[in-house]
């Protein structure tokens, strides 16, 4: 394995310009490489202990629902198994009268399913309706199985194709300008003014269509000084690329969205791809944009994309069609999705995904008349798979037949998007589709400089926004003790900033009372040296004792029920609203680990559907973009650690309230000589020049699953 080790001991300190492209690459390719390799070591190592665990098998696959799973209940909670919760299995809710096990989607070989559907527990389901089998485990069959996981490319892939295509010149010489400017933020060979192609973002009177017209301008005139600003900065786009970093409730999406919608009222076509390194972002994003479509009158449609199916990935490498179609999109295998979504259409105003919106294309009566020879092949396709003659005996040869007939349905449904939002990696398979005139890379201050360089390796917009806030969080890496390994941490928003090629600052909160870095228009990097300024004074820590034992789930039982409790209640206070002192108030359950967004997450659910949805529950780096009137922060141990006290993390946790926020926080915590951040937050509320303290005693009966029981009134 390789070695651990501290920047200050091992690493090279991060360069915030380049020499030449050669030393970017570099650092970024080796750095990357021992990552990975540092983490197939790690894998490998767990392979080889041969760990066996129990399981019992909930869900199987049956022969009219070809695509299901195997779902396991399988107990994870042993000391050995932390590399298996590290390396993100795919997972689906915990079932709450099983704490101790983790529900696994699990793929079997063909030869081993039918071995393994055996020992199905019907009555252990999710669905069950006897609550005696699912408060215990007495009854159930169990087997003992093996994890064996594996290192993932995808990723790594992800990251250095665009590397060997810059190097080869595969960016075209526009490409490579935009390219050598993101090096050294020198004079740029080029300036761009995004109103020559939409002269409306100039000029609002050029919409000809009355209410849109009206609509855009009460969003324009909605823009405070420094969004103003920004926004009159478009005439002039440095190699067109425009990065707009702000403070924590500034408007930074909502710029960047209003500012496409705009480019989006005019006569001339703007199609946008909106980029975010995480999925659920990507659904607000869509979600955001799609109710601007619907209160503006714009009749266009925002398509949420999570993911592309698997295919060959030396197609992608390809620019080879078939019929005008990419080889590596005649490859993929919609069948799946749009099976699922044909089942069971969009509801409600949300955004649709991939599969919904080609099941509503497939459903127009504009696509059944101008592709009726298509449309009929689908529908043929459709009716075999869906009859029981034939069904059985030609299942796998019906299904491909399908797939092959859906491709020309994506490629259609792709080609006609307005609005995309995926993430970077999914997006370089829609390169030769999707063809965006603005690109919006959001949160990129969180995201890793090769991730951010795939939009120029693989599009060519008229404009780039790189929005996001570099002082509040900054890319993931492991410490692998690689002496490059500290770049990795840096952001390119962060170098724009720090070489003066950000002027666009967002620094007015919208939000709350404000964070310290901003304050005064502060560019300090320092994210908590004012960390006072984080608090405001509705901020109240509610304080716990500190357990005996250190070692413990990712999840605090008293924790848990104290927040259950408190969301309930403010959930059913018809006084609890927004500051508009209208609308219902919203609240947002924030902790650290996956396991307690878990918990949470299942208890939430069970909530009626007028609470449930003014709840989020949200990891911090999750949280990065989310605000709510009412924000629980559950730092759940009661021992520090450095994951916990990271500044930025910190101050992503301490800006998404709009009202008021409650810290959950151990006094073990408090006091641990590892948090030195997390101990300035209790001092200030100690002293109460920032909020307060209110001491919790846990419960005579600490069982948090009754304190849920009664969440479905």
């Amino acid at each position: 394995m390789l070695p651990k080790s501290k920047w200050s001991r091992g690493g090279s300190k991060p360069l915030m310009k380049f020499p030449n492209l050669e030393e970017f690459i570099t650092r970024h390719r080796d750095a990357t490489i021992a990552e990975f390799e540092g983490e197939a070591q790690r894998i490998q190592e767990f392979n080889d202990k041969e760990l066996r665990f129990k399981a019992a098998v909930i869900t199987a696959p049956s022969a009219s629902q070809p695509y299901q799973s195997h779902v396991l209940r399988v107990d994870l909670s042993a000391e050995r198994c932390s590399v298996v919760q590290k390396m993100e299995i795919d997972t689906v809710a915990l079932n709450s009268s099983w704490a101790r096990y983790t529900e696994l989607v699990v793929h079997v070989p063909p030869a081993d399913a039918e071995k393994l559907g055996g020992y199905l527990n019907p009555n252990l389901g999710r669905s069950s309706t006897n609550p005696d089998s699912l408060r215990s485990d007495k009854g159930a069959s169990w087997i003992y199985i093996q994890l064996r996981l594996q290192a993932s490319r995808v990723n790594i892939d992800a990251e250095l194709r665009p590397v060997r295509w810059l190097v080869d010149g595969v960016a075209g010489q526009e490409g490579n300008d935009v390219l050598s400017y993101l090096m050294k933020f020198e004079e740029p060979k080029r300036t761009v003014d995004l109103r020559k192609s939409y002269p409306q973002l100039a000029d609002l009177n050029l919409i000809m269509h009355t209410s849109i017209r009206v609509a855009m301008r009460e969003i324009i005139q909605g823009f405070d000084q420094d969004q103003s600003k920004a926004y009159k900065s478009l005439n002039s786009i440095p190699e067109g690329v425009c990065f707009i970093p702000g403070g924590p409730g500034a408007g930074k999406t909502r710029w960047a969205l209003s500012t496409a919608l705009v480019a989006q009222a005019g006569v001339k076509p703007c199609k946008v791809l909106y980029l975010v390194d995480i999925n659920s972002a990507v659904d607000d994003a869509a979600d955001r944009m799609q109710a601007l479509y619907n209160k503006t009158g714009l009749k266009n449609k925002a398509i949420r994309m999570l993911s592309w199916p698997g295919v060959d990935k030396t197609l992608f490498e390809e620019n080879n069609q078939k019929g005008g179609i990419p080889r590596a999109t005649m490859a993929a295998d919609f069948t799946e999705g749009f099976l699922r979504a044909e089942s069971c259409p969009r509801v409600g105003m949300r955004a649709p995904t991939l599969h919904q919106a080609a099941c509503e294309v497939f459903n127009s009566p504009g696509y059944q008349f101008t592709y009726a020879v298509q449309y009929n092949r689908i529908l043929g396709e459709l009716w075999k798979i869906k009859t029981s003659s034939g069904h059985k005996k030609n299942l796998k040869a019906d299904l491909e037949s399908l797939r092959k007939t859906l491709v020309p349905l994506y490629f259609h449904t792709i080609c006609n998007a307005d609005f995309i939002a995926t993430t970077p990696v999914v997006a370089r398979w829609v390169r030769m589709i999707f063809h965006p005139d603005i690109v919006i890379f959001n949160e990129c201050g969180h995201a890793r400089e090769l991730t951010t360089i795939m939009s120029l390796a693989f599009f060519r917009p008229k404009a780039y926004f790189f929005v996001g806030d570099h002082r509040q969080t900054e890319p993931y890496a492991e410490d692998t003790g690689h002496k490059y390994a500290p770049q990795l941490k840096m952001s390119t928003l962060e170098r724009a900033d720090a070489n003066g090629a950000a002027p666009n600052q967002l620094l007015v909160n919208h939000r709350a009372t404000g964070c310290g870095p901003y304050l005064g228009n502060t560019k300090s990097t320092k994210c908590l040296d004012g960390l006072g300024w984080c608090l405001g004074s509705s901020s109240i820590i509610g304080a716990t004792r500190a357990s005996k034992r250190r070692k413990r789930p990712s999840w605090s039982p008293v924790h848990h029920e104290v927040v259950m409790g408190h969301v309930k209640e403010l959930l059913r206070d018809q006084k609890f609203t927004q500051v508009d002192g209208e609308t219902p108030g919203t609240v947002m359950i924030l902790t650290p680990y996956r396991a307690a967004t878990a918990k949470y997450l299942e208890h939430v659910t069970k909530l009626n559907k007028r609470m449930k949805d003014r709840v989020m529950v949200r990891t911090i780096d999750a949280a990065q973009g989310q605000e709510a009137d009412v924000v629980f922060f559950d730092l759940v141990k009661d021992h520090g650690t450095t994951h916990t006290d990271n500044p930025k993390r910190l101050c992503v946790s301490l800006t998404r309230a709009r009202q008021a926020e409650l810290i959950m926080l151990s006094a073990g915590m408090a006091s641990s000589g590892v948090n030195n951040h997390t101990r300035k937050i209790w001092k200030l509320c100690e002293s109460g020049e920032a909020g307060a303290i209110l001491h919790i005693r846990p419960p005579k009966a600490n069982n948090c699953m009754s304190a849920a029981a009664d969440s479905t009134e």
